[in-house]
This record gives C-alpha cells, sequence and structure tokens, in this order.
C-alpha cells in the first residue's frame, strides 16, 4: 500500500479531468485485447500493490 493512504493529512482524488474521446481510447482497447489473446501483457494495468 503507497504511504500517502495512511496520512490523515493528505486527500487522494481520482484523476477525473476530461471525458474520454472514444477515437483515442478504442485504439487502446483494440491493442490490449490483442495482447490479452497472444497472453501478453496488458498496458495501463493497476498496480494493486503500488496503490494505484
Amino acid at each position: 500500500m503507497h504511504p500517502f493512504w495512511q496520512k490523515n493529512k493528505i486527500l487522494l482524488t481520482p484523476h477525473c479531468s476530461s471525458i474520454t474521446d472514444p477515437n483515442s481510447v478504442a485504439p487502446q482497447i483494440l491493442k490490449n485485447y490483442r495482447l490479452m489473446k497472444s497472453g501478453q501483457a496488458l498496458m495501463n494495468q493497476v498496480d494493486a500493490f503500488r496503490g494505484y
């Protein structure tokens, strides 16, 4: 767990600064699908151990 999660004086918030553009996210989804089908590591995975 990241140490910031345990600090009372730090407020952690999600990154949600904009609307996702389907034209930019669709190629990423397709690439991850192809990576998954070929048994390779996916892009942009959340690292639960690091806390994000």
